[in-house]
């Protein structure tokens, strides 16, 4: 039978990573409006404007300043914080200790008892939502890299181009918010294939008695997915998830059911 329908409440995601949501939308609002500056700036000229000229500068370098704080509050503060809270979680969860005092309800789909073995569930489950949103995003990336590539090869290829033009142009292509972003999220999407790949074929070949191998495999996996997502620093969007989370979560039950979970 189906896993029963409940109530879904995850204080987690309310409380730590919706703050991070909105700052990184500041974020990538801010960084646009500092490449529209940069342009600007390069298309006016000093000469006959020097006030603007010199205001826009002035605009740029203080959104620079501005954009690289809030960089650095999203990379050390508010993406360790929310991703501390959902570890804690998850430990509570598969090994009934309260680490932290706010706990979801629903967010993890499965019944097992065994803590190992409901760490792994829970795990894979994670890794069956980050494979399939972070595929999403990159396919709405992939098209907007195209784009922005084919825009930028054209300035390039034109010979009455303005070099300053092309240069600032390839600083936004090649930027941490475009390119750069873009091979994170494609990293990441191949990272959370591979740990759902390798952690369903352990969870589909386990034993009723869990063996110590078994529960090491288990462990490093789990360090190995939450390491990926460190490394890939890829907040995964919660409006693609809100849009998915419905289909997903019915082919999760379907995949639980598959393997007894």
């Amino acid at each position: 039978m189906p896993l029963e329908k409940q109530v879904k409440i995850d204080p987690i995601r309310k409380r730590y990573y919706r703050p991070l949501d909105l700052v990184e939308m500041w974020a990538g609002g801010l960084f646009y409006v500092v490449a529209a500056l940069s342009f600007a700036a390069l298309a006016l000229d000093r000469q006959e404007y020097p006030r603007t000229y010199d205001s826009l500068h002035i605009l740029f370098i203080v959104g620079v300043i501005f954009h690289f704080i809030v960089g650095i509050f999203i990379r050390l503060y508010l993406t360790p914080r929310a991703e501390d809270k959902r570890r804690q979680e998850l430990i509570s969860n598969s090994f009934g200790a309260s680490l932290l005092h706010e706990r979801t309800i629903g967010y993890y789909n499965n019944k097992q008892k065994l803590p190992f073995l409901r760490l792994g569930a829970s795990v894979l489950e994670n890794s069956f939502f980050s494979k399939s949103i972070s595929l999403e995003m990159a396919k709405n990336m992939r098209f907007k890299m195209m784009t922005y590539s084919i825009i930028w090869i054209f300035v390039a290829l034109n010979r009455s181009s303005d070099l300053s033009l092309i240069a600032a142009a390839a600083q936004v292509l090649f930027s941490e918010e475009l390119f750069a972003g873009w091979i994170r999220t494609e990293w990441s999407r191949t990272r959370f294939e591979g740990i759902y790949d390798e952690l369903y074929q352990l969870m589909h070949n386990r034993r009723g008695n869990l063996e110590r191998k078994i529960r090491a495999n288990i462990l490093y996996i789990v360090l190995k997915y939450e390491a990926g997502k460190a490394y890939g620093g890829v907040n995964l969007s919660t409006g693609i998830f809100e849009k998915m989370n419905s289909s997903l979560t019915e082919e999760w039950n379907r995949i639980s059911l598959t393997l007894n979970l």
